[in-house]
């Protein structure tokens, strides 16, 4: 009878042994999968953060796109009648509008920018243009926008580089690709824009 008692005792402990052991090991690979996924969730979301800073900056950078389109009508306007010379340049400038109108892209905003300053500074040969107060406004107005835009280019341009660089390096190289996050174009700010450099007349 003891024998049998002692028998039983030892195949309880042995049983609860493996118990233990099967838990153990249950608990040890949750802990395991627990981890990785926490590692794939934890890189995702940092993903997805900077992206989402990139997006917000080029939508705070088209809200001042637009701005800037709704002042060109009469900006052009005003011009025309003394700058009969630069039919070019106001031409260029009405039709970069007009394409921006269904194309949002970095180069038509970039142009955009350029063809303005260049009209800015043309028209400091014209005396009687730079008397006309309408003109001086807008043209103050037009300076501060594309102060503004410059400023908001180089916002977006660190939020990209930030996010590229990011998504680039080793591990994070292969989780980007794996959840499918790609780069994202710079915008170019040209010298004078990053200077400056956009001539107005202040009286």
């Amino acid at each position: 009878m003891l024998f049998r008692i002692i028998i039983l005792i030892l195949d309880s402990i042995s049983i609860g042994y493996a118990v233990i052991n099967k838990t153990n090991k249950m608990i040890t690979w949750g802990v395991i999968i627990f981890n990785i996924l926490s590692i794939f969730i934890l890189y995702y979301n940092t993903m997805l953060t900077k992206k989402n800073k990139v997006k917000n900056a080029f939508s705070s950078l088209d809200v001042l796109f637009k701005k800037r389109n709704d002042l060109i009508p009469n900006l052009i306007n005003t011009v025309k009648g003394y700058m009969n010379y630069e039919e070019e340049c106001l031409s260029r400038i009405i039709s970069l509008r007009n394409k921006m109108d269904t194309n949002k892209s970095r180069k038509l905003n970039d142009e955009m920018s350029d063809n303005i300053k260049n009209l800015l500074a043309l028209a400091e040969s014209y005396p009687n243009l730079k008397a006309n107060e309408q003109f001086l406004k807008l043209q103050k107005v037009m300076y501060d926008m594309e102060e503004m835009i410059s400023a908001g280019r180089r916002n977006y341009n660190a939020h990209v580089t930030n996010y590229n660089t990011f998504i680039s390096i080793i591990p994070n190289v292969f989780f980007a690709k794996l959840f499918g996050f790609k780069k994202y174009e710079l915008f170019k700010v040209s010298s004078e824009l990053r200077e400056g450099k956009i001539y107005y007349n202040e009286k």
